[in-house]
């Protein structure tokens, strides 16, 4: 069953997008070694991960921060917040 609830997003780019992909010529510029687009967790996939710093890196655009013309309608935690700061609030993304 078809719905218009996220017709604005069917045709943008989920996997290397143009941030993403110039965040990960720096980071490998400048010595860091990562994985693409590992499941961390249910719903829970970030960007990459560099395993040697135990950290995932999510480049997430106006769609997540709420850009009035791209961004949600109801503005909310990031949904792997809880895999990412431990505490479940979200604090750790922003």
């Amino acid at each position: 069953m078809a719905t218009t609830a996220g017709a604005h997003l069917a045709g943008r780019r989920r996997e290397s997008t143009a941030p993403e992909v110039l965040l990960r010529h720096a980071v490998h510029a400048a010595g860091g070694r990562f994985r693409l687009y590992p499941r961390l967790g249910k719903g829970c996939t970030p960007d990459f991960v560099l395993p040697g710093r135990r950290v995932a890196v999510f480049v997430d655009g106006c769609f997540w921060h709420g850009c009035p013309e791209h961004g949600r309608k109801k503005p909310g935690r990031h949904p792997c917040a809880h895999h990412v700061d431990g505490r479940g609030d979200g604090a750790g993304l922003g």
